[in-house]
């Protein structure tokens, strides 16, 4: 069961890293609107998919 919970992890894994240094570099601009942006816009997606994923599938 762990081993196929790390094997689903494994494609977001570079998403994550890629992320990371993409926040450190805008941060150490004081950039902060895209930050912003895409969180106003993954905040709903998450939330609709965690109901989805929790209430109708159960």
């Amino acid at each position: 069961m762990a081993l196929s919970y790390m094997q689903l992890l494994i494609p977001g894994v570079w998403m994550e890293c890629l992320a990371r240094s993409l926040n450190r570099i805008l941060v150490a601009q004081r950039i902060a609107r895209p930050q912003m942006g895409v969180a106003l816009m993954v905040v709903p997606l998450h939330v609709a998919t965690n109901y989805l994923l929790i209430h109708k599938l159960k």
